[in-house]
């Protein structure tokens, strides 16, 4: 499996978390209104929000090991400079997909 294919899984495992999460949380509000304990509910989004940490910050490994591969192909000749965007790195990087799975604002949008 290649490094592109995992980060594609690892995207795939973070957007399930964060579905999880969002599940929970109703169950957590069903809970507090119909009087039940919620102790339990409370403990297991506890541990998909840590979960989902991980694997942030697997990702963020990830694209780090893809960005030195590439940077590497890119020294040794066998990656062609023009194939490459000519935005800066941190216009390109701020609002890609993964960027937003890692949990970092978009610093694009109005009002920031």
């Amino acid at each position: 499996m290649g490094i592109q294919e995992d980060i594609e899984r690892v995207e795939q495992h973070i957007r399930e978390i964060e579905q999880r999460i969002e599940r929970q949380r109703g169950v957590i509000t069903q809970a507090e209104e119909s009087g039940l304990p919620t102790d339990g509910p409370r403990n297991f989004l506890w541990f998909l929000k840590e979960t989902r940490s991980l694997s942030r910050d697997h990702l963020g490994r990830l694209l780090a090991d893809e960005f030195r591969a590439k940077d590497s192909q890119l020294r040794c000749g066998s990656l062609h400079p023009q194939g490459l965007s000519r935005k800066p790195v941190s216009h390109t990087m701020r609002d890609s997909p993964q960027v937003r799975l890692l949990g970092f604002p978009n610093y694009n949008r109005k009002g920031r």
